[in-house]
């Protein structure tokens, strides 16, 4: 549909609180790992390929960027980036975004700690609670 609850699902999971109406005024503003595209007029979240030989992982110098050699999911460590941005240059898919306010690269980490990625749900009750 294009409607991109998922896209801000993605955003709010990410967030320091988890909840819908609080991550809107958190600061720095919660980033999507997820990009809703419209190729040939159809409307798709676009997302990580998590690629087997990921160029990411390859050009990233302060090993920021990892590949789980076990289910092979490429994650960001945030705290270890240096906002080179070498990895979205690299990235043949344009996957990897841009965190301006904190100065780092974002990505697909298909929410490691959830069964299902937030986008996969969409805007869920989980993200619109009122405490």
């Amino acid at each position: 549909m294009g409607c991109k609850s998922c896209e801000v699902a993605c955003a709010v999971e990410h967030s320091r609180s988890k909840n819908l109406f609080s991550a809107m005024v958190e600061t720095p503003v919660p980033r999507k790992r997820l990009y809703v595209e419209n190729p040939e007029g159809v409307r798709m979240p676009m997302v990580c390929r998590h690629c087997d030989d990921a160029p990411c992982v390859l050009v990233c110098r302060t090993g920021a960027t990892k590949k789980d050699a076990i289910c092979g999911i490429v994650t960001k460590e945030e705290e270890n980036c240096i906002g080179c941005r070498m990895c979205a240059m690299v990235c043949p898919y344009g996957m990897v975004g841009r965190h301006k306010e904190v100065k780092v690269a974002v990505k697909c980490d298909l929410c490691l700690d959830k069964a299902i990625p937030a986008s996969a749900h969409g805007l869920s009750n989980r993200h619109i609670n009122f405490r």
